[in-house]
């Protein structure tokens, strides 16, 4: 489904019934999944230098997330309520 998308932002895909996603086409990720009750992992781009504010926060299924080489910066509540129990 993001093939084609390269940014996210605000509150695009707040609470929806993604169980797991492929963002590895996305660069700029400023918002878009929180409150999503049945997302368990993501992957996420090698280019993604940022997550925005609330960008995945409380996913309360949300376990894994790949964390590329290039991130810099993880903002404020990015993971908030999260149930992460594996970072690669």
């Amino acid at each position: 489904m993001f093939k084609n998308v390269k940014e996210i932002y605000g509150w695009a895909f707040n609470q929806c019934a993604f169980e797991s996603l492929d963002l590895s086409n996305v660069e700029v990720l400023e918002g878009g999944f929180s409150n999503s009750p049945n997302l368990k992992s993501v992957k996420l781009s090698d280019d993604v230098k940022k997550l925005g504010d609330q960008v995945f926060a409380w996913c309360n299924l949300l376990e894994e997330i790949n964390i590329p080489s290039k991130l810099e910066y993880i903002d404020r509540y990015a993971l908030a309520g999260t149930a992460i129990k594996d970072i690669v």
